[in-house]
């Protein structure tokens, strides 16, 4: 619930100067930059776990979905070699400009 006044925030300094440069400080910063890494590195691991895991499984990866059908991809490919503007070809396909140029610059599968 959002309140619906004016928000009051109060700041506390903490001084801790003297943690920088003095061997407690150091030894501190050096501890919490190795589990940072050690963090990161679980992460990376896990992620690249799932991922082989989604492909040994043939998940999806993840991304955009086409905005356009393979009859259109189709269709697109056997109009291109028509004269008209990309607005047109769009008009006809039912797609953006960016989408008809997405495309005409992927090409047909074998197959499809």
């Amino acid at each position: 619930m959002i309140p619906s006044g004016p928000l009051v925030v109060e700041m506390v300094k903490i001084e801790r100067r003297h943690l920088s440069w003095q061997r407690g400080g150091r030894l501190l910063f050096q501890l919490l930059g190795a589990v940072g890494e050690f963090e990161r590195q679980l992460a990376i691991e896990r992620t690249r776990a799932s991922v082989e895991q989604r492909r040994s499984n043939g998940g999806n990866l993840g991304g955009r979905r086409k905005s356009y059908s393979k009859q259109k991809h189709q269709l697109g490919h056997r109009l291109r070699g028509e004269v008209m503007t990309v607005s047109k070809f769009a008009a006809a396909l039912g797609l953006s400009k960016g989408s008809v140029h997405r495309l005409l610059l992927e090409p047909l599968k074998a197959g499809v």
